[in-house]
């Protein structure tokens, strides 16, 4: 996981992508509970 430098903030070109970035933290941590309830064999 990268952090996002404090700077990001204030920079309009960076702050554009940051839903972007989100998202796909998001999805990686979905996918990664997915993966760790399909290794336990639990049924979501």
């Amino acid at each position: 996981m990268t952090a996002v430098p404090p700077a990001c903030a204030v920079d309009e070109r960076c702050f554009a992508t940051a839903p972007a970035q989100a998202e796909a933290l998001a999805d990686a941590v979905a996918s990664q509970l997915r993966e760790a309830v399909a290794q336990r064999g639990v049924a979501s």
